[in-house]
């Protein structure tokens, strides 16, 4: 079986080898794990956030983690949102600033979410 997934892939761990063939045997949780990855960032139904917007803030959380690969990989999906990839765009600019707020709090600083953080969010 030969897995492809962002995590394998951004791990730089290459099929054949030895690595490859021990996670085969917890193919179910990669596989698991890119589903998931695929229903948050490129669902059927995108509703009000398009999947250019979902790969700009998945661009951005990786970025605010240090993470300059994976912000890449996601920043090739985002389209139009490309600005929002960048750390430094406040997403005022279009609209979003609540929107990136919220993801920056998300990305930086995860244990000070709260649900008023959420309640805020949803009611702008």
């Amino acid at each position: 079986m030969v897995l492809q997934t962002t995590v394998l892939t951004q791990a730089g761990i290459e099929t054949g080898g030895a690595v490859s063939s021990a996670l085969e045997h917890r193919a179910n949780i990669l596989e698991m794990t890119q589903a998931a990855e695929e229903t948050v960032l490129r669902p059927k139904d995108a509703g009000p956030w398009p999947h250019g917007l979902r790969a700009a803030l998945a661009a951005r959380i990786a970025a605010h983690n240090q993470e300059s690969d994976l912000a890449e990989h996601y920043a090739e999906g985002a389209e139009g949102y490309a600005a929002l990839a960048n750390p430094a765009e406040d997403g005022a600019a279009l609209e979003l600033a609540e929107v990136v707020a919220f993801m920056d709090k998300v990305a930086a600083e995860t244990r000070d979410v709260t649900a008023a953080d959420v309640a805020d969010l949803t009611a702008a």
